[in-house]
């Protein structure tokens, strides 16, 4: 099962959050989305039991170029689905949640860029695109924006493909899919951000337009619509865990439940889940014998999977265990760190034998211009320095051996505590038991908008854990130039648009939701989009 394996729990499925998404259609008469209530389309009913909002702008049935099966209800059973008569399995990574659903509009990545900096709490997740057999530079607008989450398909497992496609060597869960398109943008930076399972996936099955039979019947599709969805409904949940006060103590506890939880957040801890995958699929291979399919080796991150695989029990916990990772902003600390135009921010950490230090930095950015040649505009570092060794600094994985990272604002570091003893080289520091880190978020240069507000998370596991492989040959240790100087300062989802959605509609959803006042509690809308290079239905 797909979703088990990257980790959905019992204890978060959605409940009290409402998803947008945006595609081909919906059928309304499927077992996964049918209700009671009276079918109405333009108007907003918080209290169904699935789909609250129908948001007629094409023709309020499923029009995608698979009559037999449709990709709108496919997406959104992915994402959401739950048996009505409860009957059939619900076939939803977030179950619990209810759809807020549009027709396909459009939007390009500098706009998206824009309404997400102006609303920092609306996560949205896009599709890479199915053009990876091209090559490289395949990512297209809108899954291009810098402050969205976009997302490559990777293989399921062989049991899930025809047995002529059986090919256990190259065919598994370790594999990205040769459509998923590949990066890097066209001013560099990397995407995709993720993978997730996206070929062939089983799901709802809409019926042919203008039908209204009732129907629990599941149908097979593949791309990165179908891997898309799996992001979003995690997200879904991680957004519960974060707002239920499950993220103390690993019980339900609303004292300590987030009531302000950044989009930034909820990318950072997918990112700082996931793990990375081996190979990628070589395109035009599939009709050929198993042993002369071939693949590409990847390194971690890359073009193809950006940070990988992410899994929902790297980060999230649900017992009286200690917490798995730490993160700010929390509850307890609520106030979003930022920093200054070279300012700086800083961490500790105690890092012992046969331990992994991961962190992972995030923020939204603001909108570059259409003619820049790059896109990011505030650029901050995340780096390590080992205390008594200031000559040793861990940059972070997407910077070369002399720079930082330039480009892209979302950044990993990664070490051992054994690439620390080999890198230090000191008897003193290897008598110690454990090395004392430094976890720093500096301002390289924060002009526009400042000071820069962002998400961080961090994590120390077992070596042998699931903490991603580091780009072969490549060691995380740099020497930073004499002229550097750090200041020393302690402190300690959402939603699926699957096609193209118009941006007017969507701060009119958010509109309308927060004009209500009859809610139990409040409900945020996220909008997911999805480019993958075709178009379903009308535009």
């Amino acid at each position: 099962n797909v979703i088990e394996r990257l980790g959905r729990f019992e204890n978060s499925l959605g409940h009290g959050v409402v998803v947008g998404i945006s595609d081909s259609g919906l059928y309304m008469d499927h077992d996964q989305f049918d209700q009671p209530s009276p079918r109405e389309f333009g108007t907003i009913n918080p209290h169904a039991r699935k789909v609250v909002l129908y948001e007629p702008m094409a023709d309020r049935v499923d029009q995608s170029k698979s009559v037999t099966c449709g990709h709108g209800s496919h997406v959104s059973g992915i994402l959401a689905g739950s048996s009505w008569s409860q009957l059939h399995p619900d076939v939803g990574v977030a179950p619990q949640a209810k759809i807020a659903f549009a027709d396909i509009g459009s939007q390009q990545a500098q706009n998206l860029d824009e309404y997400l900096f102006n609303h920092p709490e609306i996560l949205v997740v896009i599709a890479a695109g199915n053009g990876g057999d091209d090559g490289v530079r395949t990512i297209s607008s809108p899954a291009g924006a810098k402050n969205v989450i976009t997302v490559g398909a990777s293989l399921t497992s062989a049991d899930s493909l025809l047995p002529k496609f059986r090919c256990p060597r190259v065919y598994n869960p370790q594999s990205v899919a040769s459509f998923s398109s590949q990066g890097p943008t066209s001013d560099g930076r990397m995407k995709p951000d993720l993978v997730a399972p996206g070929e062939v996936l089983w799901s709802a099955k809409s019926e042919a337009p203008g039908s209204t039979v009732k129907t629990s019947d599941v149908c097979p599709l593949q791309g990165t619509s179908q891997a898309t969805p799996v992001v979003a409904g995690m997200a879904v949940l991680i957004y519960e865990w974060l707002r239920d006060g499950w993220w103390h103590e690993g019980v339900y506890d609303t004292s300590v439940g987030m009531t302000y939880i950044p989009a930034s957040l909820i990318k950072a801890l997918l990112v700082h889940s996931s793990s990375g995958l081996v190979r990628r699929l070589d395109h035009n291979k599939v009709h050929q014998p198993c042993e002369a399919r071939t693949s590409v080796p990847l390194h971690y991150p890359d073009m193809s999977q950006g940070y990988g695989l992410p899994n929902m029990s790297n980060v999230a916990f649900f017992s009286s265990d200690d917490p798995i990772v730490k993160f700010w902003p929390n509850a307890l600390q609520p106030v979003v760190p930022s920093v200054t135009h070279h300012g700086q921010d800083s961490y500790p950490a105690t890092l012992t034998r046969h331990q992994v230090f991961r962190a992972t930095l995030v923020w939204t950015d603001p909108p570059g211009n259409l003619v820049a040649t790059r896109m990011l505009q505030n650029d901050l570092d995340l780096f390590v320095t080992v205390r008594g060794a200031p000559h040793i600094v861990v940059r972070s994985l997407t910077s070369s051996d002399e720079c930082n990272d330039r480009l892209n604002n979302v950044e990993m570091v990664q070490v051992t505590y054994e690439d620390v003893l080999r890198a230090v080289g000191s008897s003193e520091l290897q008598s110690r038991q454990a090395i004392e880190l430094e976890l720093h978020v500096k301002g390289a240069s924060v002009l526009i908008h400042g000071p820069q507000a962002y998400s961080v998370v961090m994590s120390i596991t077992p070596s042998t854990g699931a903490a991603s492989r580091r780009s072969s040959g490549k060691s995380p240790m740099n020497t930073l130039t004499a002229s550097d100087s750090w200041d020393d300062w302690s402190s300690l989802w959402w939603a699926s648009a699957l096609g193209v959605v118009l941006i007017g509609l969507v701060v009119a959803l958010v509109r309308h939701f927060r004009r209500r006042k009859d809610q139990a509690q409040p409900t945020k809308m996220v909008v997911h989009l999805h480019s993958d290079g075709k178009s379903y239905g009308s535009t």
